[in-house]
């Protein structure tokens, strides 16, 4: 019995030998010498979270919300991503990308009414370059879908991404529904009726506001405010618990800044009774 135990614990290590050398191996992709190691890539660097979904072509930012000003300027940051900092100075050549605004849903502005950088270093040691962009809001077009899409055209050291090396700034001009507001749902609600909480509106575009928190000023789940300015009337729009209908009844009026909204998730399943009163501008 003894030796029968005996094989049976040589034959186990026997089997795991091959494991054991495995994990060996795995530890080697540390090095930068070692078979399947990533070096760093040239990717723009995230500024502030990304309104784009997982599955659109391109990623997109709003950096800020414009005011109706004459120049507004917002920076942008290329980075050398990766475990190691720039071993030599990296010139990236910049290039505007209106193929990728189009393909995003985007309006790309006329290089009449921005001033951008043709390139930017980051120096050596370093892991990122901050980059500043002009803009003139007064010029832009009331109606488009403005952006900024600019790509990596070039490195002169690394490997440019291919999931980060073209970015969309989406530019909206503050619509007149941006603030804050008191949001306050009914008793007949579902998931949290009688609701009373403070929230944001912030811009997409002229007509498209983004409720933040998401879902009833609490889940994450996106909602966008879309309110036709002849009518004034509102359409609820959600990425998620679709189809989304609205009631006609939903409206906002200026005079009071309020929306008064009614509407159903999953088909009907779920009904939401909402009244957002504004407060005040909100903070970028």
């Amino acid at each position: 019995m003894k030796k029968m135990k005996r094989i049976y614990k040589v034959s186990l290590l026997l089997f795991f030998m091959p494991a054991l050398s495995s994990c060996l191996k795995d530890e080697g992709l540390i090095g930068p010498n070692a078979p399947g190691y990533i070096s760093n890539i040239v990717e723009f660097y995230n500024e502030t979270a990304p309104v784009s979904g997982t599955t659109d072509p391109y990623i997109v930012y709003i950096p800020k919300t414009l005011e109706r000003v004459e120049e507004e300027v917002f920076t942008a940051t290329v980075s050398y991503s990766g475990a190691e900092t720039a071993p030599q100075d990296i010139t990236i050549q910049l290039s505007p990308a209106a193929d990728a605004a189009a393909t995003g849903g985007y309006d790309q502005l006329p290089s009449s009414v921005y001033e951008m950088p043709g390139s930017v270093v980051i120096k050596k040691g370093e892991k990122r370059a901050q980059f500043s962009i002009k803009v003139k809001p007064l010029e832009f077009d009331p109606d488009s879908d403005n952006a900024l899409a600019i790509s990596i055209a070039s490195a002169s050291f690394g490997t440019v991404s291919g999931n980060f090396g073209t970015v969309i700034f989406s530019l909206p001009v503050k619509n007149p529904y941006d603030g804050v507001y008191r949001y306050q749902t009914s008793a007949n609600t579902a998931l949290i009726p009688n609701q009373d909480v403070e929230v944001e509106l912030s811009t997409i575009n002229s007509r498209r506001s983004r409720l933040s928190p998401g879902l009833l000023g609490y889940y994450g789940n996106q909602v966008d405010y879309v309110v036709d300015p002849e009518t004034n009337l509102v359409t609820v729009e959600m990425t998620t618990l679709l189809p989304i209908a609205t009631f006609p009844e939903s409206k906002y009026d200026p005079e009071t800044k309020t929306f008064t909204l009614r509407w159903t998730s999953n088909g009907g399943a779920r009904l939401f009774e909402e009244t957002l009163t504004y407060i005040g501008p909100r903070e970028e």
